[in-house]
């Protein structure tokens, strides 16, 4: 009898969850007694209370958001330690704030309790860049310390491009993994490479970048003759 009423209560809390999700999605005019029932249900879960709060994020409902993070944040263990909360909380600054500075602060905090995260130093150094790209790749050095599997001289190079600094970008994807890097990266290191002069590094990288394309189109059944005519036009 005990197993059953704990799983009525989990079902119910899971149905309560879901309809709140379904109602912010549909911007159902109900929304609110949904989410507020769903809170109900939910309000020692941290992560239910953390799915309704990026469903409202991702409907730009920031007040919605901001409400749910701050819920999740009290709902975790310990109480307001909640690094996901801080992610989202300073996702919203950076994307309707004027406050890069407050963005910035929330981004500390996930690092402070969730290091191991690498979301929270990366997100730090985007919102930072703005205001110093050397203190940004500072950020990023205390990420390789307690996240080694990141590849931070990539994510250092794209600071510094996004900052204009040709040079840096250069050097820091110059030491970054070739094999490891995307195709926006290596795009980024084509013009890095070519507008300081390292020409043959520049190659290096379209032709890695030309690699992943056809590996795309092979993974979709193309005719090499395809690949071969798109080579073609890329020329021309």
């Amino acid at each position: 009898m005990l197993l059953a009423g704990f799983s009525a209560t989990a079902n119910a809390q899971e149905a309560e969850l879901q309809a709140a999700l379904d109602g912010i999605k549909s911007k159902a005019p109900n929304v609110a007694d949904l989410a507020k029932t769903a809170y109900k249900k939910n309000k020692k879960d941290a992560d239910a209370l953390m799915k309704i709060a990026r469903a409202y994020y991702a409907q730009k409902d920031t007040a919605g958001a901001i409400l749910f993070c701050n819920y999740a944040n009290e709902a975790g263990k310990p109480k307001y330690q909640y690094a996901p909360a801080y992610l989202l909380l300073g996702d919203i600054e950076a994307s309707y704030g004027s406050d890069g500075g407050k963005a910035a602060g929330y981004y500390n905090q996930a690092i402070n309790f969730d290091p191991r995260n690498p979301e929270g130093y990366k997100k730090w150094a985007m919102v930072y860049r703005k205001i110093s790209p050397s203190q940004a790749a500072k950020k990023l050095q205390d990420m390789k310390a307690m996240c080694p599997n990141e590849d931070v001289d990539a994510i250092t190079a794209h600071i510094y491009m996004l900052a204009g600094d040709e040079k840096q970008a250069y050097e820091n994807y110059a030491k970054a993994d070739i094999s490891k890097l995307d195709k926006s990266y290596l795009n980024e290191y084509v013009r890095a490479s070519y507008f300081t002069g390292h020409f043959e590094d520049a190659l290096k990288a379209a032709e890695a970048g030309l690699k992943i394309e056809e590996e795309v189109r092979r993974c979709k059944g193309l005719h090499p003759q395809v690949l071969q005519r798109d080579r073609q036009r890329q020329v021309l």
